[in-house]
């Protein structure tokens, strides 16, 4: 997993704004497993955190589309971490 591996991910998921549904990208920059959430830096709502069952949902509508950007120096770390 690419934040396992200090990488975070800029992720494309739905944000729910007087009862409309739009495109919206956040970065999830680490999580914690014993928790379940997701730690997000947000443009609209700031550092906030996620569970899991609520990240997923709202990852769901875009199909997990995200991007990682990465300097050159860390090209093999990215390969190795999602292909």
């Amino acid at each position: 997993m690419a934040i396992r591996n200090g990488l975070p991910l800029i992720v494309l998921q739905k944000h729910v704004s007087a009862g409309r549904k739009i495109p919206h990208w956040r970065v999830a920059s680490g999580f914690d497993d014993d928790r379940r959430l997701v730690y997000i830096m947000d443009p609209l709502l700031g550092y906030v955190t996620m569970p899991y069952a609520d990240f997923e949902r709202v990852w769901a509508d875009h199909q997990g589309t995200f991007a990682v950007l990465y300097p050159p120096a860390l090209r093999d770390v990215v390969r190795r971490a999602i292909g």
